[in-house]
């Protein structure tokens, strides 16, 4: 089966105070640096796609938004 490659912002540098933390850009450079291929869920949930509708491949920042490689 042929994969398809797709860019997609995961999130970004910021307050989010409904979850009462803050992100910084070095926070985002420590999660580039240590993320490895991982399945890409929907909701972080099982699926009836058997598990995982596809991987997450490289995760890289560009300013203040990080952004993976599906």
């Amino acid at each position: 089966m042929d994969s398809i490659e797709r860019e997609a912002k995961l999130f970004e540098a910021g307050e989010y105070p409904d979850k009462g933390i803050e992100i910084t850009v070095e926070d985002l450079d420590r999660i580039v640096a240590n993320t490895s291929d991982a399945p890409v869920r929907i909701e972080h949930t099982d699926t009836p796609f058997d598990g995982a509708i596809g991987f997450l491949r490289s995760v890289y920042r560009k300013g203040r938004e990080l952004f993976g490689k599906l």
